[in-house]
């Protein structure tokens, strides 16, 4: 059958054709990061395990696919079965990328070594705010290293407070102020490379708490000129039955019975404070080993007040480092008392302004120079293996 087609309607089809190749064609396409873009933020992994004494969590960010733009991100922590503050230090902000730089960048989350208990905890970091890879975000998993509480005679830790040379992060630079461990902590096993007990530091295997103190790091008033700038691995009386602080009078009166070896003195000092009664405001009964003397010495400060002196007399000649130091110290009325082994008993008359005045006692690695410009590595280390408390 013959076309019914015109030769005028074919040639309106072929311009049709012709225009519409002309025309630009549109598609829908899903958007694929290039090199003239900031590209895609992700965490390089999804998950990490560290330990509660690892000091932080760091996590690796990088961005693919595009660095010729500028980029950024923001990030955030978020509790899951870790507390922030009990477990670790809540961290947010924002990481930026200049045009061209392709540099990996690092979020570190400090960690508190003080949480209490056992098992694991986990708490999540996560991107946001731009576009993200494959790994917007990672959980970290917390292990704890709490050991086993040790039993060890005549130490009930119950009557105790623990200060190192540390702040809560384990930062030892001279602005960070000492942690303080609560005698709760104390009763659940708490060691730390600062404090714990070992037998193998004596031919007779008998367990010690060693206490170490570096010559630099954290001190209990960083900063201030009426605060202490010594740094200290110490234990802090906590008396039950005083006041609120859990400080006594000499109208009570109280005995501190230690037996300790001086291991090491830090070369910075000549001197290791391991015993000490201590006002409510300002330092009392020093009870030290000097180095040079090879003796043990009491310094008794002159009155309850600032700026005071002290007048330090000799207990014991003839004391070697390693040597066992048995001793007591003891308060009552106006009277200060030292009774080392192998020495004659020492008392001295105070001054009537430390008669009725709140006091405590400390035990320890307290060291005796202040925490600036000392050697890198020097160090205190007192082993205790007996403290008794009596009022």
């Amino acid at each position: 059958m013959p076309s019914t087609s015109s030769p005028l309607s074919m040639s309106t089809i072929l311009l049709a054709l012709v225009l519409c190749s002309l025309l630009p064609i549109s598609i829908a396409t899903r958007a694929v990061p290039r090199d003239t873009d900031g590209g895609l933020i992700t965490l390089s992994s999804a998950a990490q395990t560290v330990s509660q004494r690892g000091g932080a969590a760091n996590f690796l960010v990088s961005r693919v696919g595009g660095i010729t733009g500028a980029n950024s991100v923001l990030y955030r922590t978020a509790d899951d079965t870790a507390l922030a503050g009990v477990d670790y230090a809540a961290a947010s902000g924002t990481l930026t990328w200049a045009a061209g730089d392709a540099a990996d960048k690092t979020i570190s989350v400090k960690l508190v070594p003080s949480s209490v208990g056992t098992g694991e905890r986990a708490f999540r970091l996560t991107l946001s705010g731009a576009a993200l890879g494959d790994v917007p975000d990672a959980v970290v998993t917390i292990q704890s290293e709490y050991v086993e509480p040790v039993t060890l005679l005549g130490f009930d830790w119950s009557t105790w407070s623990l200060t190192l040379p540390v702040d809560q992060y384990r930062r030892t630079e001279p602005s960070a102020k000492a942690w303080t461990i609560q005698p709760k902590d104390l009763l659940a096993g708490f060691a730390d490379d600062f404090f714990s007990v070992s037998t193998a530091l004596n031919d007779d295997s008998v367990p010690e708490v060693v206490f170490v103190t570096p010559a630099n790091g954290a001190v209990t008033s960083p900063g201030s000129s009426d605060g202490s700038d010594h740094t200290r691995s110490e234990l802090r009386e906590m008396w039950v039955g005083g006041d609120s602080k859990g400080d006594w009078t000499s109208a009570v009166g109280g005995t501190l019975r230690g037996a300790c070896r001086i291991l090491s003195v830090a070369p910075s000092t000549t001197e290791a404070t391991f015993a000490q009664i201590h006002g409510q405001d300002f330092a009392f009964v020093l009870v030290d080993y000097r180095t040079t003397k090879q003796s043990i010495e009491i310094a008794v400060y002159a009155a309850n007040a600032a700026g005071q002196s002290k007048k330090s007399t000799t207990v014991k000649k003839g004391v070697q480092l390693g040597d066992l130091i048995e001793y007591e110290l003891s308060f009552v009325g106006s009277n200060v008392t030292v009774l080392v082994t192998g020495a004659a008993p020492l008392s001295v008359q105070v001054d009537e302004s430390w008669v009725g005045a709140p006091v405590y006692f400390k035990a320890g690695a307290y060291h005796a120079a202040p925490n600036k410009g000392n050697a890198e590595g020097d160090e205190t280390i007192v082993a205790y293996r007996e403290l008794v408390v009596s009022h």
